[in-house]
């Protein structure tokens, strides 16, 4: 892992008290980072990541304008109390430590979004992303409810590696981009190559200390 890249990474876990191993505070991290982008709000760890069955997806996140939603019962709460329309953002994540870039885990990556938003998904969920699944299909009893008639999805494959120009690569990211646009689910979708600089800028980008109690994939 590039040094600046550590040296992010350590204060994160030294401010979180982080326990966890290496990877599985790592998963933490880089969701910290992309949570940031979306809302100033303070979050608890926990929120951020997930234990049990892991399909290929390492966070998931629900963004109403700029207010996190964690749960089906807040989401059914902003909608039958709220009677204007919402900017919507979905955020999906997965989290690799690695300074080299593999064609396989980006592909993996957009087969497990593919199959994880679909009406028969084959891989097991956790309880969290089952419950995350509930809300994803609330939003569309709702959907005049939400800016543009969709919300968005952009989704972070993020590692330690640095950019790379390998065709290879960003084809994989191109062709990835244009399978979650054809399942049709969305209005803006983004297949974010998030490389170590993007998460640098996240992380220095990011607005105060956040509440720390750290639940992780398993």
């Amino acid at each position: 892992m590039h040094l600046v890249t550590r040296s992010y990474f350590e204060t994160f876990c030294r401010n979180f008290d982080a326990p966890y191993d290496e990877a599985k505070n790592f998963e933490a991290f880089v969701n910290y980072c992309a949570y940031s982008k979306y809302s100033g709000d303070s979050v608890e760890a926990s929120d951020l990541a997930y234990e049990g069955a892991d399909p290929g997806i390492d966070g998931a996140l629900l963004f109403l304008d700029d207010r996190a939603v964690f749960s089906i019962e807040e989401l059914d709460e902003i909608f039958e109390t709220g009677r204007r329309e919402y900017q919507v953002t979905i955020v999906l994540s997965q989290a690799k430590r690695s300074v080299n870039w593999s064609k396989q885990e980006i592909d993996s990556f957009v087969a497990a979004i593919v199959d994880y938003l679909s009406d028969t998904p084959a891989q097991p969920h956790s309880p969290y992303l089952s419950d995350f699944k509930r809300m994803f299909k609330k939003l569309y009893d709702n959907i005049g409810r939400i800016k543009g008639g969709l919300p968005n999805l952009h989704a972070y494959f993020f590692s330690a590696a640095p950019d790379t120009d390998a065709v290879e690569i960003n084809a994989a990211f191109q062709i990835g981009e244009v399978a979650l646009k054809k399942m049709g689910y969305t209005n803006e979708t983004l297949l974010i190559k998030g490389h170590r600089e993007v998460i640098h800028g996240l992380w220095l980008a990011a607005d105060g200390p956040m509440e720390a109690t750290l639940q992780t994939v398993g």
